[in-house]
């Protein structure tokens, strides 16, 4: 088995969220998950998850590291949503939603990869 230690800030909990939601069963069956969470610094808090180490076979490597590109992306056009929103003229908020149009047509013809990374043909 590999390992895969996945950290993305205060957004680490999202993100196994997103990536376990959208796997199968049996993959699931092929993962073990350990959380570290951050030591509390007062009386009353909730654990945050602060990374995660994700055991895995070969084949749930792809689906993965798959699934955390797709939501890293996600992510990308919710930021660039979100100018386009607080954009401070009308003349720029034409501009922004331009671009986030073309970013939306690029993002949707864009395929995720069918073979593992590492493969060589």
């Amino acid at each position: 088995m590999s390992t895969i230690r996945i950290e993305a800030g205060d957004q680490t909990e999202d993100l196994i969220q997103f990536v376990t939601k959208e796997l199968d069963d049996a993959t699931l069956d092929e993962i073990e998950i350990n959380r570290e969470v951050a030591k509390p610094s007062g009386l009353v808090s909730e654990p945050i998850t602060i990374a995660v180490t994700v055991a895995l076979g070969t084949a749930a490597i792809a689906a993965v590291t798959r699934l955390v590109e797709r939501w890293l992306e996600n992510n990308r056009q919710l930021k660039t949503l979100s100018i386009v929103a607080d954009a401070p003229s009308d003349e720029a908020r034409k501009l922004l939603t331009g671009l986030a149009e073309k970013h939306a047509q690029v993002s949707v013809s864009y395929k995720l990869a069918k073979e593992s990374w590492g493969k060589k043909e």
